[in-house]
């Protein structure tokens, strides 16, 4: 059965995906037989990120609507949770926190009517405004402003900001006529995603001066301006083959995604530093997992779904 949100350009696309990250797989396991002694665990960790997030997408673009949505509301929730496991949380807090997760179901509720006005307003307002009256009515009031504001905060990158995606997704043919919302989606995470990767590349390689000297972070000067422009350079690639975009739209599409990402995975940083969070740390990758693989994308989903809502 043909799969109900993909077109031909998508699930072409989506194959050749699949392919080079078998083939990378298995030219991993080769060179560790051939020679143990090399260190390939950054190649590792980016490849099994990519199967980490490839898989899922796979999953929503071959499902119906309806359980792409699902499946992406679970994501919110599985992200949310992680969110809520390294922020401190007082007990009194605790009853606030299944409130927090009941807009998810609601949220995504929304993009299933396509209902837009209701998708735009119901976490950074409606939500925003009653969240402090559950916290007001538990009677605990001493820490209203750091527990409403934290709680919004994670509501507003997990939940509203991963939920553009399912919105994306489910967008009709009409608006895509070479790949659909599914060719948005997977257009948005490929140049995401490869965004990330020439940071960590070009950072380590040619990288000095740091964007962010505060943060323990590896983006630099270097590295933003070399990504960007490879990232820029991808979006005019692939916006023939899975987007109406022209080219001067691609070029700032491309913009808004390598920029979009820098700052999600800065902020995410900057939550793990004030945490107390080493970035060093073995058990990082384990302990916020979703997070890291996330962070980024719950940045840049909102802003190129709006950027395409203005062109």
């Amino acid at each position: 059965m043909k799969p109900e949100l993909a077109s031909p350009n998508v699930l072409w696309t989506l194959g050749s995906i699949l392919s080079l990250l078998a083939l990378a797989t298995v030219s991993k396991r080769i060179v560790q037989r051939i020679n143990p002694k090399i260190d390939l665990s950054l190649p590792a960790h980016y490849i099994n990120t990519w199967w980490i997030i490839v898989i899922p997408l796979a999953l929503a673009i071959a499902a119906s609507k309806r359980l792409s949505i699902i499946l992406f509301a679970f994501v919110s929730f599985m992200t949310l949770k992680e969110f809520f496991s390294i922020i401190p949380i007082r007990r009194t807090d605790r009853r606030v926190l299944f409130w927090a997760y009941l807009t998810i179901p609601v949220q995504y509720y929304w993009i299933s009517k396509d209902w837009f006005e209701m998708f735009v307003i119901f976490i950074p307002v409606i939500v925003f405004l009653i969240l402090p009256i559950r916290v007001i009515l538990i009677g605990d009031i001493s820490g209203l402003v750091k527990t409403t504001g934290v709680i919004q905060w994670g509501l507003m990158t997990t939940v509203f900001g991963i939920s553009h995606l399912a919105y994306l997704l489910v967008l009709p043919p009409k608006y895509n006529p070479n790949g659909g919302g599914a060719g948005f989606v997977l257009y948005l995470i490929l140049l995401n995603q490869l965004n990330d990767i020439a940071h960590t590349i070009f950072g380590k390689v040619l990288g000095h001066l740091s964007v962010f000297p505060n943060l323990r972070s590896q983006k630099t000067y270097e590295g933003l301006v070399f990504a960007t422009s490879l990232t820029v350079f991808l979006s005019l690639l692939l916006s023939q083959v899975l987007t109406p975009l022209t080219r001067i739209e691609s070029v700032l599409a491309g913009l808004v995604i390598g920029l979009g990402g820098v700052i999600g995975d800065a902020i995410m940083s900057g939550l793990k530093q004030d945490l107390g969070i080493k970035q060093n740390n073995s058990n990082e990758q384990t302990y916020t997992r979703i997070l890291d693989n996330m962070d980024s994308l719950m940045y840049t989903a909102p802003l190129f779904f709006y950027f395409l809502k203005i062109t």
